[in-house]
C-alpha cells in the first residue's frame, strides 16, 4: 500500500476501488499518482477562496454583481460627477442600465458552472466584443459639458482615469478570478466584466467631454484589463 493509500479519505478509497474495478487493465502505478493528485489538489483547497469557490453558484453571482454595485455606489457617494445634476436624467439612466445589464451578464458567463457545457466560443467572444463596444459608444457620446482640453491636458487626465477605473475593473477581475471553478472563457469573460465595472465607475464620476480623454482614460481602462486576461489565458492555455 503506498503513502497516498494510508492517509487517503475512506471516499476517495471508494473511489480507487471503483476505478480498478471497472478498468482492471488500467496501470495501478498510475491510478496511485492520479489519486494522489487529487487528494494534493483537495487539499490545497483550504481558506476563504476555497470556501467562496465552492459557494452554490446564485452565491457566487450574486457575490460577483455585489462588487459591481459596491463601487458603483462609492462612484454616487463620494465623488458623483459635478454635471449630475443638469446631465439628462433619461439619458444617464439608460447608460448606466446598459453598462450594468452587460455587466451581470458577463459575471454570468465568468462563473458557470464547470458541468454546464462550455458557451460556444463565438458567443463568448460576441459578449467581449459587446462589453468593449459599449463602453466606446459611451465614452464618445457628446457630454453636457462638452468642453476640449489642449492635448496634454487630455493625456494627464485620461491617465488619472486610466488608473482609477483600472483599479476599480481589476477589483472586480480579482473577485470573478476567485470565484472561478475554472470553466473555458471565464477569464475573458471576468475582464470583460472588470472593464465594464471600471467605466460604471467612470461615467457616475467623470465629466469630461472630450474623446481623446474618455478613449485612453474610460476605454483604455476595458482594453487593459482584456489584454491582461487574453495574455494571461494564452500564456496557460486556456479558451
Amino acid at each position: 500500500m503506498s503513502a497516498n493509500e494510508e492517509n487517503e479519505s475512506p471516499e476517495m478509497t471508494r473511489m480507487r476501488e471503483r476505478v480498478r474495478a471497472s478498468a482492471p487493465a488500467f496501470p495501478l502505478d498510475g491510478a496511485d499518482a492520479l489519486f494522489g493528485a487529487v487528494q494534493g489538489a483537495v487539499a490545497r483547497e483550504t481558506g476563504l477562496a476555497a470556501k467562496l469557490r465552492a459557494a452554490r453558484t446564485p452565491v457566487r453571482i450574486a457575490i460577483g454583481l455585489g462588487v459591481g454595485a459596491v463601487v458603483a455606489a462609492l462612484a454616487a457617494l463620494l465623488m458623483v460627477r459635478p454635471d449630475v445634476a443638469i446631465y439628462p436624467r433619461g439619458r444617464f439612466v439608460a447608460e448606466l442600465a446598459a453598462l450594468a445589464t452587460l455587466l451581470a451578464v458577463a459575471i454570468v458567463v465568468a462563473l458557470r458552472p464547470v458541468h454546464r457545457p462550455p458557451l460556444p466560443t463565438m458567443r463568448a467572444r460576441v459578449l467581449d466584443l459587446a462589453a468593449l463596444l459599449a463602453v466606446v459608444v459611451v465614452a464618445v457620446l457628446p457630454q453636457v459639458l462638452d468642453f476640449h482640453f489642449d492635448l496634454g491636458v487630455a493625456l494627464l487626465t485620461g491617465c488619472a482615469c486610466l488608473s482609477m477605473g483600472t483599479a476599480a475593473g481589476a477589483a472586480q477581475y480579482g473577485i470573478l478570478r476567485v470565484l472561478d471553478r475554472g470553466a473555458p472563457g471565464s477569464r475573458l469573460a471576468a475582464a470583460a466584466a472588470g472593464g465594464l465595472t471600471a467605466n460604471l465607475f467612470l461615467h457616475i464620476h467623470c465629466p469630461a467631454g472630450d474623446p481623446r480623454h474618455t478613449l485612453l482614460g474610460h476605454v483604455g481602462a476595458s482594453v487593459v484589463l482584456i489584454a491582461f486576461a487574453a495574455w494571461t489565458a494564452l500564456r496557460r492555455g486556456d479558451r
